[in-house]
């Protein structure tokens, strides 16, 4: 679930089902080859995060399908996988995201666990600065009139 201010700086993960519903297929399989988060570092500490997880579910199906997936859509995904990098989710962290011709916009992340013991996380956005704001504001708005009828 999300609200109208994630739909705007996430419009494809919204709508997408399977595996493209997943925000790292976002950033590393897109077939356009564009990435919505414009942030090396965040990318590579996503990954990371992944890799912990998957710790977890070692050869589950889904799992191998996603990683798989990635991999062959991407050459920068297969090389951070093969690094194996290991983080688990950790303070705020900033992410820059591209808006789709408006700018770039700056949120501070956070993520807090949905329940003890369980993989699934509520996150959260900030936007850093009033201009920011502003800027997702201008999203919505956009997304909302692409929503009206012609």
């Amino acid at each position: 679930g999300c609200n109208e201010s994630y739909a705007a700086l996430f419009p494809y993960l919204v709508h997408a089902t399977g595996i493209e519903r997943n925000a790292l297929w976002q950033i590393y399989g897109r077939p356009d080859g564009t990435s919505p988060v414009t942030d090396s570092d965040v990318c590579h500490f996503m990954v990371a995060t992944l890799r912990a997880n998957y710790a977890n579910h070692l050869g589950e199906p889904d799992w191998v399908e996603l990683i798989d997936a990635m991999c062959a859509a991407n050459p920068e995904f297969a090389r951070l996988w093969a690094d194996h990098p290991i983080a688990e989710p950790g303070p705020p962290v900033t992410k820059a995201f591209e808006c789709f011709g408006l700018g770039t916009v700056r949120v501070r992340a956070t993520g807090f666990p949905t329940s003890r013991g369980s993989e699934c996380r509520m996150v959260v956005y900030v936007p850093e600065t009033p201009a920011d704001a502003a800027l997702i504001g201008q999203l919505r708005e956009r997304a909302l009139r692409q929503l009206q009828p012609a």
